[in-house]
C-alpha cells in the first residue's frame, strides 16, 4: 500500500504511516477511506447535486463533522443523513399564539376579513386591524409585506410601511399592526 493516504476530518491528507492528525490530534480511524477512496463530486458527472453539498454534516453515530458531499462518516463509516434542499416551512404567529403555516408563492391577506379562518379568527377582535390590512408573500427564501392602506398602519421593526409599498422581511423582524398588535414570522432559510 505504498503511496496510500488518508484524510483527517479537518481536511488534512496524511500518508498511511501517520496515525494521528498533527493539527487536531484525532487518531486515524481504522475505517477511514483513503484520499483515493474519498467521495468527490464532479459537476460533469450525474445531473443531480450530491447529498450534503454546502455544509458540514454531523454523523448521528459518532458526532463528528464530515465534509460536504460525504455519504458516510469518515470516522465510523455510518451513513450520513441527506440535507434537504426543500425550503423550510414558514409560520406566522398571531395573537393568542395562533400559528398559521403559510403557503409559498401565494399572496396571503392579513386582516379581520382574511379568507383564512385562522387568520380571520385571530385578528377579528382587534379594531386596530383593518378588514384588509396587509398582504404577505413568501417566494423561495424571500418574504415581503405590503400595507393595503390600513387605517392604523403596518410597522416592521417599528418603522411604518408606506401604503401600497412592498418591503422585504425576514425571520426575527417585529411586525406590528396599529399601536400594539405584534405578529411574528418564523422560518429557517428566509433572507
Amino acid at each position: 500500500m505504498a503511496g496510500m493516504t488518508w484524510v483527517c476530518l479537518c481536511g488534512t491528507t496524511y500518508p498511511n504511516d501517520v496515525t494521528v492528525c498533527e493539527l487536531d490530534g484525532i487518531p486515524r480511524p481504522e475505517t477511514a477511506p483513503t484520499a483515493e477512496e474519498r467521495p468527490s463530486y464532479n459537476p460533469a458527472d450525474a445531473g443531480a447535486a450530491p447529498p450534503n453539498v454546502g455544509s458540514d454534516v454531523t454523523c448521528p453515530g459518532c458526532g463528528r463533522a464530515n465534509t460536504p458531499g460525504a455519504t458516510s462518516c469518515f470516522r465510523c463509516n455510518d451513513p450520513l443523513p441527506a440535507i434537504s434542499t426543500a425550503a423550510p416551512d414558514v409560520r406566522l404567529v398571531l395573537p393568542g399564539n395562533v400559528v398559521v403555516l403559510l403557503p409559498r408563492d401565494q399572496t396571503i391577506l392579513l386582516g379581520r376579513h382574511a379568507p383564512d379562518p385562522a387568520i380571520r379568527g385571530a385578528l377579528a377582535p382587534y379594531d386596530q386591524v383593518s378588514r384588509r390590512h396587509a398582504e404577505l408573500l413568501i417566494t423561495g427564501t424571500a418574504a415581503r409585506i405590503r400595507d393595503l392602506g390600513s387605517a392604523n398602519g403596518t410597522f416592521v421593526n417599528d418603522i411604518p410601511v408606506s401604503p401600497e409599498t412592498t418591503i422585504p422581511i425576514g425571520e426575527g423582524v417585529r411586525l406590528r399592526f396599529g399601536k400594539e398588535l405584534e405578529l411574528a414570522l418564523i422560518a429557517g432559510g428566509l433572507s
